[in-house]
């Protein structure tokens, strides 16, 4: 019996013992296991919503109406990077070459330079104005209603319709530039102008308007090589998104000097049509007893 005993006090003495031990002694993989579940219970579960999410108001995407094609626009494009890059090989590679020849004149050197730089910059002057895509913003319930719409649409443009005109100016790369159609006006070509057949109109503040007053010549420059485009109008097939709407919004354009320079009057985008109310029905008269 004192054996026994012995053996009962010897493993009552045991376990308090192992409780007592230090918490660095516990093996690290147990630690981690009880802090991941500690944390797992104190954060909440999320459950997927089965709610559609609110529908938010889309703007109205752009429309493309115009497109000069894409050959014009390569041959353009690779015309414009040829030409830049025989500006750059000549001064760079044949223009130190004859300036450190012995047997030419440094002199040679500039002038290889500016003569090299003749056939970017006709090509610039003569395809800057060239416009190779237009694209408009069409309201939703326009573009949505079909062909009438459409052309409605196109033979009443709104003033503050916006117009996106692509093109590569002086950079071999397209370009955009946004405008509104109120302020386009049309041009005839000529020999003094160009080939330009479009112009912009800028709407510029009172004091900007009072700086180009004062400098006329400067003004007319950047009016003729930033402002005026050139949109083909002998195409044979019309590669547009919506054919014929071009068509009937270059009709409305007028023509330079016709409106004394001014902006026309805008005329604000058509409201989409309200739903119908369904009539209601007249009350039973009301009989005396």
């Amino acid at each position: 019996m004192s054996s026994i005993h012995s053996l009962l006090r010897q493993a009552n003495c045991i376990r308090p013992t192992a409780r007592l031990l230090p918490r660095n002694t516990l093996p690290i993989t147990s630690r981690l296991r009880a802090q991941w579940q500690l944390r797992a219970l104190n954060q909440h579960t999320r459950f997927a919503s089965t709610a559609a999410p609110p529908a938010g108001q889309k703007k109205p995407g752009l429309t493309n109406v115009y497109r000069a094609g894409t050959t014009a626009t390569l041959a353009v494009g690779i015309t414009r990077v040829a030409t830049v890059v025989v500006f750059l090989a000549s001064s760079t590679l044949y223009a130190p070459s004859f300036f450190f020849s012995p047997d030419h004149s440094s002199w040679l050197a500039p002038v290889f330079i500016v003569a090299s730089a003749v056939p970017a910059l006709v090509v610039i002057l003569a395809t800057g104005p060239m416009v190779h895509a237009i694209r408009i913003q069409i309201p939703d319930h326009v573009r949505r209603s079909g062909k009438e719409a459409l052309r409605r649409f196109s033979a009443d443009t709104p003033d503050d319709t916006k117009v996106v005109l692509s093109f590569m100016r002086f950079m071999p790369w397209p370009q955009t530039r946004a405008v509104a159609f109120a302020n386009l006006r049309r041009l005839r070509p000529s020999f003094k102008g160009g080939i330009s057949n479009l112009e912009l109109i800028p709407q510029l503040a009172e004091e900007a308007e009072a700086t180009r007053k004062k400098y006329p010549l400067f003004d007319a420059f950047l009016q003729r090589w930033l402002a005026r485009f050139y949109v083909s109008r002998d195409q044979k097939k019309d590669r547009s998104a919506v054919p014929g709407v071009w068509d009937g919004m270059w009709q409305q354009i007028p023509y330079a000097g016709q409106d004394n320079g001014h902006v026309r009057v805008k005329r604000s985008a058509p409201r989409p049509p309200q739903k119908l109310r369904p009539p209601v029905p007249p009350r039973a008269a009301i009989g005396r007893p």
